[in-house]
């Protein structure tokens, strides 16, 4: 009867064991159903890949055997793991680098993830918010422009002053909204950081307009312009009058006067790091397509 139960018992284990056997070396969908793994003793085994898919296009065959992801092995990973793992790696960073065997030789494939539909959905959404926000101080500044263009060198009224002071709410309201944007987590790791460098610059051009309209109202209200004197303290030379000049003198920092010249050059350095920096950004999204 013990020799029985022997028996028995070790014809459980020997089926158990053969079962698992299986169950490990079955095929395991990885990387979206892209392709097939199988357990290898050297790595992973691929032993079919979707035509036209991301990893076919990569460069991964049938036959290659996975040893290294992102360098480190993979050897004695479960094929469910491994591909959870690449899922996390390719959200985070948008690709993976393997290090795989092919005929008896070692190469190195950098494999692409495009990235989801909805994180593309996200990427836009925040950027065109930054864009939004900047779009109103773009024209809050064009507001204090049409106040001190040249063919109105006079007294600043109170009027003109209204002027100033809404142009400095929209410089604040826009800043705000700058502040309450949230950097999505799900977008490639890269172009969320040039999209956050994007958001700082573009909330510090907004703060920096508010001491630059500031300062230039207040040189305009301290004697630059003396009440009734049509542009006193400026030369003929240092105002052309040319259309060109009444669409951009914004830009003529150095023709106008005053304190806020050194606010208005830290605005456009600023502005000019946020849209560099969301044109790195698109750019890195669109190396993931």
């Amino acid at each position: 009867m013990k020799d029985q139960n022997r028996t028995a018992r070790w014809h459980l284990l020997f089926v158990l064991a053969a079962f698992l056997l299986v169950v490990s070396l079955s095929p395991s969908p990885a990387c979206a159903e892209e392709m097939v793994l199988e357990q290898h003793p050297r790595g992973l085994l691929v032993s079919s890949v979707d035509e036209g898919s991301f990893t076919s296009s990569s460069g991964l065959m049938p036959g290659d055997i996975i040893r290294e992801a992102d360098f480190k092995p993979v050897a004695n990973t479960p094929p469910e793991t491994f591909q959870d793992n690449l899922v996390k790696l390719q959200a985070a960073r948008g690709s993976v680098v393997f290090k795989i065997e092919r005929s008896g030789e070692v190469l190195l494939i950098w494999m692409r993830k495009s990235p989801e539909f909805k994180s593309r959905i996200a990427f836009d959404q925040t950027r065109e918010s930054l864009e939004n926000a900047w779009a109103k101080c773009e024209g809050a500044w064009e507001s204090v422009h049409q106040i001190v263009r040249p063919s109105y060198f006079e007294e600043i009224s109170e009027e003109s002053k209204k002027v100033f002071d809404e142009a400095c709410k929209i410089f604040q309201s826009a800043k705000n909204e700058m502040i309450a944007t949230e950097i999505p987590s799900h977008i490639p790791e890269k172009a969320g950081l040039e999209l956050a460098k994007a958001k700082k610059h573009f909330i510090s051009a907004a703060g920096i307009s508010i001491f630059a309209a500031r300062a230039l109202q207040d040189d305009l209200s301290r004697g630059y312009i003396p009440a009734g004197t049509k542009r006193a303290a400026f030369s003929e030379k240092q105002i052309p009058r040319t259309a060109e000049w009444e669409e951009k003198w914004i830009l003529q920092i150095e023709s106008l006067p005053g304190g806020y010249k050194s606010f208005y050059k830290s605005m456009l350095h600023s502005r000019g790091k946020a849209f560099v920096a969301l044109f790195n950004a698109e750019a890195f999204m669109k190396s993931y397509e």
